[in-house]
């Protein structure tokens, strides 16, 4: 037997017992571990699929093992190239619009609708900024803003997949030495990370294979061609990645790794840039975890608060991560272990071809991120932050398992293929229809109180948005039934609007004191605390608030509220300013204005902007009454009345301006008080 057939043989060996370890967890890993998140998926499934999900990926696998020879032709001329790229983008847009709104697309969808208007951090700028210009251009047509903030994202995310998967053709074209091997790299690219971002239509992470798969088209064209344009085209996608995406900061090292191999220092040994690139992604790695202690929006991802309680030890090293990682790694078995095995057996071979080297870089670079983020959140909440591992392995794998010369490796680029089709068979029917996620949700919440209120929230509003509103408040009641803190939260609101403030403040500093990440408990005691004219004691939560959502309108409102409150009205008109800086077309900071003007007397200025309101939204009812007053302090009585009649004419009696308005009219009339 020849060496190639022995290291073959012993590959298919090595193979077979990870995928039977892997097989296995997913029946047993709920036994095995404390908290088995990445394997309770599975053990929600249907029974009869439990039996038949092995036969199905053994189905897949063997045919891909003997068909893709003969798919690879489809990939020789551009009519088959379309033919492919055409037939995967609607497999992928068929899947991705099944069910995505109840594994965090609704706080997407929320952000749209609720804080369209607030400032983008620079993680944002392209995705959530290409989501706002379709949500605002899809609302011009009457859709009302939920229906189209989910089109909006599935609009983006759905071009964003449709551009990973031209990449992907275009890299099973340009890469593989053998034609033969086209259609098993081209499965390998597109399999691990598009399949889990499929259901990421709703949010950012969409955009993780479309500029990855770009990068890496650009990094083979500038290792096989001498041309200005491809280092030019690698940077600008360099550039424009981390826009859309945080997680694609790790496309940075490894676009240096690829400049200076092959333009800037061509016959440096390719080892110096390697460890150059590495030892930048690791302190890169090393400044992203250490920000977790001032930068709350990080330290919702990173480890100390995602998924655990807040006082619970959850540290780096500590054994609850540690088991994290563990079934993290199990979870993705198929991928790395083979990936592992080839860096072995080829680690010259890669630090030989640049594009590899900078595959492993993405790769590692994913790896970082998945360990310092808090894994089991990813898994139960947010799926996607494993698109970097997923991403880069793919890739990785994909050039590792390429045929060289004909040497008879073709057959474990089908093997490696098999293994693309074990993720997403695992658990993507319970992910699909939402009926069927609902039986799901309901079981994994009854042992897993921590996820109670997020999830019960994602599932009310996704079937909200399916135009289901008899479900959608069936999940809202239990909601406040069975979630004891928003049961308290509620309650304490009803104590406030009975005026019944100081009650209301011990319920709300025992939920603060519980959850003192939840912003909702904190600026609500904040408000009560204010209505009790307790001030020094209401400003540290408005502090506190504003770090943990410094852009948030109610909190912004909060603190210019609390300045007019202490008798502070250039400090108040200040915070005012500066909120209508950062979102210049909300229109309640612009009738907060109006009446800031009313309160310090600049008759005019109050004028125009009532005015200015009106004529933007002329149900608005506060604007008339300012412009009542305003007419009374200029003696025009007419005009005054009229101004409370328009009011009268749109307001409710329970408006809180409504009683003072009729004893206003009564007396401009001549009437006797009301």
């Amino acid at each position: 037997m020849s060496v190639a057939s022995e290291a073959n043989r012993l590959t298919k060996i090595y193979l077979g017992v990870v995928a039977l370890v892997w097989i296995t967890g997913r029946y047993l890993g709920d036994e095995i571990f404390t908290h088995p998140w990445s394997f309770e998926h599975f053990s929600y499934v249907a029974p009869w699929y439990k039996v038949v999900w092995p036969l199905l990926a053994g189905l897949a696998g063997y045919t891909i093992a003997t068909q893709a020879k003969h798919a690879s032709r489809a990939l020789e001329d551009h009519r088959g190239q379309f033919g492919l790229a055409s037939l995967f983008s609607l497999l992928f847009l068929a899947f991705g619009y099944g069910g995505p709104l109840y594994v965090g697309g609704n706080l997407w969808v929320g952000e749209l609708t609720q804080f369209r208007y607030q400032p983008l951090d620079w993680y944002e700028l392209w995705s959530h900024g290409l989501a706002r210009l379709v949500f605002d251009a899809v609302g011009l047509i009457g859709w009302i803003e939920s229906k189209a903030a989910v089109g909006a994202w599935r609009t983006t995310g759905g071009f964003a997949t449709i551009l990973a998967v031209i990449a992907a053709v275009r890299i099973a074209v340009r890469w593989p030495t053998v034609v033969k091997d086209r259609f098993a790299v081209l499965l390998l690219v597109l399999g691990p990370p598009t399949a889990l971002l499929t259901f990421s239509f709703i949010g950012p992470a969409s955009w993780i294979p479309a500029f990855g798969l770009w990068f890496v088209t650009f990094a083979i064209d500038c290792e096989k061609t001498r041309s200005r344009v491809p280092p030019l085209l690698l940077t600008v996608i360099t550039g424009l990645a981390p826009l859309a995406h945080p997680a694609l900061l790790i496309l940075i090292p490894a676009w240096f790794y690829i400049v200076v191999t092959t333009r800037l220092l061509p016959r440096l040994p390719k080892i110096v840039p390697l460890v150059l690139s590495l030892v930048g992604l690791g302190l890169g790695t090393a400044y992203l975890y250490s920000q977790r202690a001032t930068d709350f929006r990080l330290q919702e991802l990173i480890l100390s608060t995602a998924g655990t309680a807040p006082f619970k030890s959850y540290g780096l090293w500590s054994s609850e991560h540690l088991g994290d990682i563990l079934q993290l790694v199990w979870l993705v078995a198929p991928l790395t272990a083979l990936i592992i095995w080839e860096l072995v057996r080829q680690l010259p071979r890669v630090l030989a071809t640049p594009t590899l080297g900078a595959a492993l870089i993405v790769w590692l670079g994913g790896a970082t991120l998945a360990i310092i983020l808090n894994p089991r959140h990813s898994i139960v909440l947010d799926l996607p932050l494993l698109g970097g591992l997923l991403f880069g392995g793919s890739v990785l794998l994909a050039g590792l398992v390429q045929s060289e010369e004909g040497s008879g490796k073709r057959r474990l680029a089908t093997l490696a293929a098999i293994g693309v089709v074990a993720l997403p068979l695992a658990w993507m029917p319970i992910l699909l229809p939402l009926d069927r996620a609902e039986v799901t949700a309901s079981s994994y919440f009854d042992t897993r109180p921590l996820h109670w209120q997020d999830g019960v929230i994602a599932l009310r509003d996704a079937w909200l948005v399916e135009g289901n509103t008899e479900q959608s408040a069936d999940w809202d009641n239990r909601h406040i039934i069975l979630s004891p803190d928003e049961l308290t939260l509620r309650g304490s609101f009803d104590l406030m609007f009975d005026g019944q403030y100081a009650a209301a403040v011990v319920e709300l500093h025992r939920l603060v004191a519980r959850r003192p990440f939840w912003e909702d408990a904190r600026a609500q005691l904040a408000v009560a605390l204010m209505n009790q004219q307790r001030w020094s004691e209401a400003r540290p939560h408005l502090d506190t608030l504003l770090i943990l959502s410094p852009h948030r309108k109610e909190f912004l409102m909060n603190d210019y509220s609390w300045s007019l409150g202490i008798g502070r009205l250039l400090d108040a008109r200040e915070k005012l300013n500066r909120a209508i800086a950062l979102l210049p077309e909300d229109l309640d900071l612009s009738v907060d204005l109006m009446n800031y003007y009313a309160l310090a007397g600049h008759v005019d200025s109050a004028a125009v902007s009532a005015e200015e309101i009106i004529r933007i939204d002329s149900s608005r009812t506060r604007p008339y009454v300012v412009l009542g007053r305003v007419a009374e302090q200029r003696a025009d009585r007419e005009a005054a009345i009229q101004w409370y009649q328009r009011y009268l004419g749109i307001a409710s009696r329970m408006d809180p301006d409504y009683g003072d308005v009729i004893q206003r009219l009564s007396a401009l009339r001549g009437l006797p008080p009301r």
